[in-house]
């Protein structure tokens, strides 16, 4: 299990754009998904929604 909070959260959305980065987006979007990928409720809270563009 990983856990995030809003430094690398916000580089990695704001510098590793999808169409650039697929591969990345696919594992990280596939770890998400398992639960093995989680973040602190703050960051959660206030920005995950905002970037998280599957």
């Amino acid at each position: 299990m990983y856990v995030f909070d809003t430094s690398p959260l916000s580089t990695l959305f704001k510098n590793y754009y999808r169409r650039r980065f697929p591969t990345l987006w696919d594992r990280f979007d596939g770890l998400v998904a398992d639960g093995r990928i989680i973040s602190t409720a703050r960051y959660a809270a206030s920005a995950w929604t905002v970037l998280w563009r599957p």
